[in-house]
């Protein structure tokens, strides 16, 4: 782990020397170990970065910032990535305009499903901190941020789902566990969304889900356990055999992804 982010702290300096606008700081030459870097570079990462300057040029060059911070979050442990953030927030909480940008690129880069920088545990740290943030100025809106925090951290990939019972498309009450198959998808719609419509057609037609090892479930959002977090229809949710959470909240074009990747699961 240690060397990867040791890799990717380099490239970040590599890029600093040709082109990139961004104020990484130095890093002490001291500093030889890889976790002891990685803890600098994150620790100190927005030392010389302007909070105050809030033109365009200067968020987009935090954007850029940004998107390398996230990187480097991957390879923190819990202890240091909550002192970064907490770092990092109480900075932008500075200036109104720098706090409002940075909850917008928290949101796009790590709460939106299509994000290929999508994280859940590291989006529920910021979550926390901002919420913290707002506790005095907007109680009512930080209880709002640490409810979206715990809702986010609802089945977490590798975790098992509890059984619950649910009623199929001809009304009959089934429980989750009676599914017996090698991966199990749940799919989450609704028949007056417009985009579950649309979604089903093309789900018909998918030799990918045409598999014996696999079962696919159509819940209601309504019949789902409170244990879910569903933010919108349709969503899927793929488990293992043991009901261990393979993939959560995802759409339908990154289900058919996960399918092609694991060629056990595509027939051809």
């Amino acid at each position: 782990m240690f060397v990867a982010a040791a890799m990717l702290i380099c490239s970040v300096f590599a890029a600093n020397a040709q082109e990139v606008e961004f104020p990484y700081p130095d890093m002490p030459d001291a500093l030889t170990q890889p976790e002891q870097r990685l803890e600098y570079m994150l620790c100190h990462f927005w030392d010389n970065y302007s909070f105050d300057d809030t033109s365009s040029k200067n968020l987009k060059v935090g954007e850029q910032g940004f998107v390398d911070f996230l990187e480097l979050l991957k390879y923190a442990d819990g202890s240091l990535a909550e002192r970064a953030v907490e770092k990092y927030l109480a900075a932008s909480a500075a200036d109104s305009t720098q706090l409002s940008n940075c909850e917008e690129m928290i949101d796009h880069y790590l709460g939106v499903r299509e994000s290929p920088m999508r994280d859940d545990c590291i989006y529920a740290v910021f979550l926390a901190h901002l919420a913290k943030i707002y506790e005095e100025s907007k109680p009512a809106y930080s209880n709002q941020l640490l409810f979206k925090r715990n809702n986010v951290m609802k089945n977490q990939e590798g975790t098992v789902v509890s059984d619950f019972v649910y009623k199929d498309e001809k009304g009959h009450t089934i429980h989750l566990y009676d599914s017996k198959a090698q991966v199990i998808i749940i799919d989450f719609h609704d028949p007056d969304c417009k985009e579950c419509r649309m979604v089903e057609e093309r789900m018909k037609d998918e030799p990918l889900l045409h598999n014996p090892a696999i079962v696919l479930l159509k819940i209601h959002p309504e019949d789902a356990t409170p244990q879910f977090y569903i933010p919108s229809t349709p969503t899927f949710y793929i488990l293992d055999s043991n009901f261990r959470i393979i993939k959560k909240d995802i759409t339908y074009e990154q289900l058919r992804a996960f399918l092609m990747k694991n060629e056990e699961f595509n027939p051809d």
